[in-house]
């Protein structure tokens, strides 16, 4: 990821008819045993992660993921150049509060990074997921071209390369939502 500036009036493309698209470019952990980030390849959700540092395995609350996706949500849809965002609401002016109107023009990405210790009832939990996200559209991964995708009422996304015919299907983990 270069982190260059799109330049005036250029910005990534983010949406396709109703739907946002937001490419989260790094999401890592500080593991508790060495101290290091660590990279997660995936959007974990078994509540357990692997230090790709020294190999041990960890608690990791799946819920750090609400922050972050809704992070991610919001940079696709309030990136510019529309001090609105993608979906305005009327009657709720935030072009001057928003603080992802800027990624397009003057920056690429935004990070959120999660650095909280909790302790309850439930025990001791330290949530310290980071991610980097950008508006994006998922391209073919050998044409580089915008990919069709559809998303049915339950979850289940396919994706269709208009260039090269490659498809893929891929279905939402069971505590996730389409909205």
């Amino acid at each position: 990821m270069c982190n260059t500036p799109f330049g005036q009036g250029a910005v990534a493309v983010g949406r396709l008819g109703p739907l946002l698209f937001a490419c989260i470019h790094v999401a890592d952990f500080t593991r508790k045993a060495c101290g290091i980030r660590s990279p997660l390849g995936s959007i974990e959700l078994a509540g357990q992660v692997e230090c790709w540092g020294c190999g041990l395995a960890q608690a990791f609350d799946a819920v750090q993921w609400t922050d972050a996706l809704g992070h991610a949500h919001d940079v696709a849809d309030l990136a510019g150049p529309a001090p609105e965002g993608q979906n305005p609401v009327p009657g709720r002016p935030i072009g001057g509060k928003s603080q992802h109107a800027k990624i397009g023009s003057e920056y690429t990405s935004s990070t959120k990074s999660q650095n909280t210790f909790i302790m309850d009832g439930s025990g001791q939990r330290t949530y310290s997921l980071r991610t980097t996200a950008s508006p994006g559209h998922p391209l073919c991964r050998a044409c580089r071209v915008p990919l069709e995708v559809a998303v049915d009422p339950s979850g289940v996304t396919r994706t269709r390369c208009p260039r090269c015919n490659d498809a893929a299907t891929y279905a939402l983990p069971a505590n996730s939502a389409v909205s």
